[in-house]
C-alpha cells in the first residue's frame, strides 16, 4: 500500500515482505536520468507521528530509483540522501511498532534541481488485550485467540480469518499487538483439550469450550467487533460456560483414513473435532449440537454427510455414518462462432477455449471459492450456501451467457441446498472478442498501479482488472462494446466489486468501444485510491 505526500509515493512496510516486492516493482526513470549528471542531487525530508506530528527517530528509510540507497532519521527524523541521479523514486519506510499512514498526492517524485524537502508520516500500531475466564472467575489457561480482519480479495471485501493470534496465559491474559487501526472479530477457542466437570468425583464427565465471539456469542452474526484506534490498547474480555462431551462410537463405510466432525452455529462452526478411523471404525468425543461430517478417500474422493445430519444428544456407541462425495456442479461449455450462420456447437475437452471461472461464496462470515476445473468436469466439494460466478474470457473467446436451470448466473447468485444437485453450469463462448491496451501517463514503472475495464450490467458492473507490465497494459477476451477503463494507484485496495464505491471513480475513466476482433488502444491519466 502506498502513501503520498508532498510528491512522494511511500509505501510503508510493516515488514521485509513488502520491501521486498516494493523492490522488484519499480525501477529508474532513464529518461528523467538523462537530463543530468548522476550524483549531482539530493532528497531530503522528515518522518514524524502522524497522530502526534512528533518526529520518528531511527525510521529505515529507502530509496529504489535515483541510484538507490538505504539510511536512518536521525533524532529530529530527519534523513538526507546525497549524490542522486535524477529520475523517479520510491520510498519505503520501516519502523517497529508503526505502519503506513494514507494521505493524499501524486504517485512518484522526481530527484532533481527543483527537488523540496518531503513530509513523511508513519501511524502507530494499537492492539487488543483481554482476560478468558470461567463464569465464576477462574482463569483459563492456553486458550486460543483468534482474530478476524476485513480485507479485500479481489476487489470483494472479505472477513479474513487469522488463527491462532495468541495463547492465554496462567492467568488467562492475552495480547494482540502490531494493530493497524480499524474493526476486528476477536474468537477464544480451544477445542482440542478438555477438563473433568466436577474433579474428585468418580467417573466424571469430561467438558469442553466451544468457539466464541466477542463478546461471547457462538453465532458470528451476533458478534460486535471491537475498535481499534492508533497507539491505543482495545479491551476485550470473555467468560466462558463449558459443555458436557459425550462419547460417541460407530461406523463408516469405505476406507476413510481420517473425520472431521464439525458442528454447525448459524452459517459457521463453533466446534470441530478431527479422528481417525481404522478398519471403518472411529471413537469421537463431542458435545451435544448438530454436526457436518467429512472425509476423504484413498483416492482422494471428499465426501461428506448431507447437512448437519449428525445430531449428538447423548452417548453413542453405535453411530452409522452415510457419507456421499460431495455436490459436484457440471460445467457445459457451448461455442458460438461469428459468421452469417451463428453456429453453436458444444466444444470438445480437448479443444477447450481458454476460461477462468470460479465460485464465490456470499453467505457466512468467511468468503471462500471453488474452481472450476477441466479434469473434474465441474466445479468440485461445493457446500450449501449462496454463490456468485466470476467468469471471463481470453484470447478471441468472451462470455456470452452463464446459466444454472433458470438462473441468470452474469447477474444473480446461485443458491446451492443442503442434499440438493443444482442444474448444470452452461457457459455459452463466442469467438469474437476484443482486446483493450494502452498506457499510463507519466506513470512507467509503478507496479502498484490497477487497471479496470468497467461495463455496467443490471444491478451490478463487470470488472476486469489487471497491472501494468513495462509501462502498459493489455485486456483479452473483451465482449464487444462501450466500456470505460480507469487506473487507480493501489487499485487492489479497492472494493471495485461494489458499484458503491467504484462508480465515484469511473469520473476519472476514460470511455472506450471494443470492436468485434478488434482492438481499442487508450493513454489514461492515474487516479489515486481516495480521490
Amino acid at each position: 500500500m502506498s502513501v503520498c505526500s508532498i510528491g512522494v509515493c511511500l509505501l510503508l512496510s510493516a515488514g521485509l515482505g513488502r520491501r521486498t516486492e516494493a523492490q522488484d516493482s519499480v525501477a529508474p526513470d532513464s529518461a528523467g536520468a538523462s537530463t543530468a549528471s548522476v550524483g549531482e542531487f539530493t532528497l531530503a525530508g522528515t518522518v514524524v507521528n502522524s497522530i502526534t506530528g512528533e518526529p520518528l527517530r531511527r525510521v529505515a528509510v529507502e530509496i529504489t530509483g535515483a541510484s538507490g540507497g538505504m539510511t536512518l532519521t536521525d533524532e529530529a527524523g530527519h534523513f538526507l540522501f546525497e549524490g542522486l541521479g535524477g529520475g523517479r523514486v520510491l520510498v519505503t519506510l520501516l519502523k517497529p511498532g508503526f505502519y503506513e499512514s494514507e494521505t493524499p498526492g501524486e504517485s512518484g517524485v522526481e530527484v532533481g534541481s527543483d527537488s523540496h524537502p518531503v513530509v513523511l508520516k508513519m501511524t502507530p500500531q494499537g492492539a487488543i488485550a483481554g482476560k478468558v475466564t470461567t463464569r465464576d472467575g477462574q482463569p483459563l489457561e492456553g486458550f486460543h485467540i483468534g482474530l478476524v480482519t476485513k480485507e479485500n480479495v479481489g476487489g470483494k471485501a472479505m472477513w479474513v480469518e487469522r488463527q491462532n493470534q495468541s495463547v492465554t496465559n496462567e492467568d488467562g491474559e492475552f495480547r494482540l499487538p502490531g494493530l493497524e487501526a480499524g474493526y476486528y472479530y476477536i474468537s477464544v477457542d480451544q477445542s482440542e483439550r478438555t477438563t473433568l466437570g466436577r474433579r474428585g468425583i468418580p467417573n466424571a464427565r469430561e467438558q469442553a469450550y466451544a468457539r466464541v465471539f466477542y463478546p461471547g456469542v457462538s453465532e458470528v452474526r451476533a458478534a460486535t467487533p471491537v475498535e481499534v484506534n492508533p497507539g491505543r490498547e482495545a479491551e476485550a474480555n470473555f467468560a466462558l460456560t463449558p459443555e458436557p462431551m459425550y462419547q460417541v462410537a460407530g461406523v463408516v463405510g469405505g476406507q476413510i483414513s481420517g473425520l472431521s466432525f464439525s458442528r454447525k452455529a448459524g452459517t459457521e462452526e463453533d466446534y470441530k473435532q478431527v479422528v481417525s478411523s481404522a478398519d471403518g471404525r472411529f471413537q469421537v468425543r463431542l458435545p451435544a449440537g448438530s454436526y457436518v461430517v467429512t472425509g476423504s478417500t484413498e483416492e482422494g474422493l471428499e465426501l461428506s454427510t448431507a447437512g448437519a445430519s449428525v445430531v449428538i444428544t447423548t452417548d453413542n456407541s453405535d453411530l452409522h455414518l452415510p457419507l456421499a462425495p460431495k455436490t459436484n456442479i457440471p460445467v457445459h461449455i457451448l461455442t458460438e462462432h461469428a459468421g452469417a450462420d451463428n453456429e453453436r456447437t458444444l466444444a470438445p475437452a480437448v479443444a477447450m477455449p481458454p476460461l477462468r471461472m470460479q465460485l464465490i461464496a456470499r453467505s457466512g462470515l468467511f468468503g471462500t471459492s471453488r474452481w472450476w476445473t477441466t479434469e473434474s468436469g465441474g466445479i468440485d466439494d461445493v457446500a450449501a450456501g449462496t454463490y456468485t460466478l466470476d467468469v471471463y474470457g481470453a484470447g478471441e473467446w468472451w462470455v456470452k451467457s452463464a446459466q444454472s436451470g433458470g438462473v441468470d448466473l452474469l447477474n444473480q447468485e446461485l443458491a446451492v441446498t443442503d442434499g440438493g444437485q443444482p442444474p448444470p453450469i452452461e457457459i455459452t463462448l463466442r469467438d469474437d472478442a476484443g482486446a483493450v491496451t494502452g498506457t499510463v501517463a507519466g506513470v512507467e514503472h509503478w507496479s502498484t498501479v490497477a487497471v479496470l475495464l468497467v461495463q455496467a450490467r443490471g444491478k451490478k458492473n463487470y470488472v476486469d482488472t489487471t497491472r501494468m507490465i513495462r509501462g502498459s497494459f493489455r485486456f483479452g477476451g473483451v465482449a464487444p462494446g462501450d466500456y470505460m477503463v480507469v487506473a487507480i494507484d493501489h487499485g487492489e485496495q479497492l472494493e471495485y466489486d461494489n458499484p458503491e464505491v467504484l462508480n465515484p471513480y469511473l469520473s476519472n475513466a476514460q470511455p472506450v468501444h471494443v470492436p468485434p476482433r478488434g482492438t481499442a488502444t487508450i493513454t489514461l491519466n492515474l487516479t489515486t485510491v481516495g480521490r
